[in-house]
């Protein structure tokens, strides 16, 4: 069995143009359940249940070294976004010490929910970001969708499993 150890490199696609130097991290969006107190005779307080496959808004902020036109290939008013993260990271055998490559890709399709040119600061770098508010979100570990999901279609694949699949049926 092998772990991950380091991130060797990744670039940023904006839809299929590669965006080389631009950032040199991207914090992926927390996923946090949306969820529902229950209380009631037999319960002994409160318990927050999560609704099974629905999420808070999530938001991606990809931070740009200055202020480039690469930029407005993501800033799009009024029409989705797509940008695509795809790395590839070291691993090592807990069995024999061998090291191995895999790779990853995170997937984004929303809107631009905000925009920050950054200040000018002389001697110094500038930084740039870009929130995206995000409808659609998928994770690929080593060719393995892990996290699939699709607020406007009501999809969410956990590990492979439609754990909406049921509830669109039912509606």
């Amino acid at each position: 069995m092998s772990f991950p150890t380091v991130i060797n490199n990744f670039n940023v696609y904006a839809g299929s143009d590669r965006l080389i130097g631009v950032t040199d991290e991207v914090k992926l969006p927390d996923m946090n359940a949306i969820t529902s107190s229950v209380s009631g005779a037999g319960i002994a307080g409160t318990i927050d249940i999560p609704v099974v496959g629905a999420y808070e808004n999530m938001d991606m902020e990809i931070p740009f070294r200055g202020l480039t036109a690469d930029i407005f290939k993501i800033f799009k008013v009024g029409e989705t976004v797509d940008v695509t993260l795809r790395g590839g990271y070291q691993t090592i055998d807990n069995e024999n010490a061998g090291i191995g490559k895999s790779s990853m890709r995170v997937m984004v399709r929303g809107f631009v929910k905000s925009f920050s040119p950054g200040s000018v600061k002389i001697n110094d770098q500038m930084t740039s970001t870009v929130t995206i508010s995000i409808a659609y979100y998928l994770v690929d570990v080593a060719g393995n969708n892990v996290i699939e999901l699709d607020k406007l279609n009501s999809k969410c694949v956990i590990n492979g499993v439609d754990v909406l699949e049921d509830i669109r049926s039912y509606i």
